[in-house]
């Protein structure tokens, strides 16, 4: 499940931000003073030499929990990518596994309107993408299910 949360702490340095991250990543989540919740985000969990940060983040254990509790109504979303990560081109819709992304963050050039996203790779590292969307939007596109979704159909004769 993606979710979008407020950052105070990022690798023990003060953060006032936002971000997407993939419930599926982190680990070890605990409360932090009486409302927030510290945890341990691990990028490719595959990947022992992975790189980890350590979050702490205003929402409730509670919440986030309730996140990770919540099916996906879309297990892939197609999403605006600027060519060459350049958003002076032309975008390109492309398709990413819900799944597979790692984060969202904003454009800080243009930060309500483009996002970067950091997909796993599955053995090639982290790729990261220029795309031209409001970060704070796609995980409830996830969760909603407005965009693409992958089924398959079979039919016997």
């Amino acid at each position: 499940m993606l979710v979008f949360l407020h950052i105070e702490n990022l690798n023990h340095t003060a953060n006032t931000s936002g971000i997407v991250l993939n419930t599926q990543f982190m680990s070890e989540l605990r409360v932090y003073g009486t409302t927030s919740t510290k945890f341990k985000y691990i990028y490719k969990p595959e990947d022992r030499h992975s790189g980890i940060d350590n979050y702490i983040v205003s929402e409730t254990l509670a919440a986030i929990r309730t996140k990770i509790d919540t099916a996906l109504n879309a297990n892939a979303l197609t999403l605006n990518v600027y060519r060459y990560n350049n958003p002076a081109l032309a975008t390109a819709a492309t398709v990413f596994l819900a799944d597979e992304i790692v984060k969202v963050t904003p454009d800080h050039d243009a930060p309500t309107t483009r996002a970067w996203l950091y997909v796993n790779d599955k053995g090639f590292g982290i790729a990261k993408y220029l795309i031209n969307h409001y970060y704070v939007n796609i995980a409830a596109l996830a969760e909603l299910g407005v965009t693409t979704t992958t089924s398959s159909t079979t039919t016997t004769t």
